[in-house]
């Protein structure tokens, strides 16, 4: 894909429908959010809104959702604001996942989700810990940025990425993972497919011997013109 053709994905999505689905997707991460912290379960559900978005009106839809989520959480809190790329992030991948390979759909199976969380968790680690990094780091020019993003904070080796992803973090963030995966699953189960905007209507490449009978019928279609 080109650039362009995610700036047209963009434009795309940015409808009425896309709107509603975004502010529909920030409650219920909000909601699911706010059960988390009153229960006290050791797990977020704050991306499952943002999953579902991207699923049925686009993967711009889910990171906009994701987007949204965190900016009202990080009113009182603007450190966590950042922390949205990791549900922005895993909306496009799995939007365009969908869109393209038709994973997370009605007719996903047990190891097609196993797979998928297991890919966005170890996504979601890497990005979860490099954030952490930047955010405590004292980089002070951008040089020591882009070190710190590739290599880690030298001077704090345990915020390292390799660190992350064999330790609790990796854990936690594929159970987590993998069950907003599960619910996203089951929501877009009970949904009608009128509600689905995110599909792609396959385009059937033309064999040598077809796109040659083309152009002989083009060059025939030509010589009638002409007489």
């Amino acid at each position: 894909m080109k650039i362009k053709d995610f700036i047209d994905d963009f434009r795309t999505e940015l409808t009425s429908y896309g709107l509603i689905v975004i502010i529909l997707g920030t409650a219920v991460n909000l909601l699911l959010s706010f059960l988390n912290n009153y229960l006290r379960v050791n797990l977020w559900f704050d991306i499952i809104g943002s999953l579902v978005a991207a699923i049925i009106s686009g993967p711009w839809t889910g990171f906009l959702t994701s987007l949204l989520t965190f900016t009202i959480r990080g009113v009182n809190n603007f450190s966590i604001i950042p922390y949205f790329l990791i549900g922005g992030i895993n909306s496009l991948l799995i939007g365009y996942l969908h869109k393209y390979k038709s994973l997370i759909s009605k007719k996903s199976n047990l190891i097609e989700i196993l797979g998928t969380g297991s890919l966005i968790a170890f996504l979601s680690t890497i990005i979860y810990t490099k954030l952490n990094i930047l955010l405590t780091s004292s980089a002070s020019n951008i040089l020591d940025w882009i070190i710190i993003i590739l290599i880690g904070k030298p001077d704090n080796s345990m915020n390292g990425v390799l660190t992350g992803l064999v330790g609790p973090e990796m854990l936690a963030h594929f159970l987590d993972k993998t069950a907003s995966l599960f619910i996203t699953y089951f929501i877009i189960r009970i949904l009608p497919e009128k509600y689905f905007k995110n599909k792609l209507i396959p385009v059937k490449k033309k064999t040598h011997f077809q796109q040659r009978r083309v152009i002989r019928a083009g060059k025939k279609i030509t010589t009638i013109k002409k007489k």
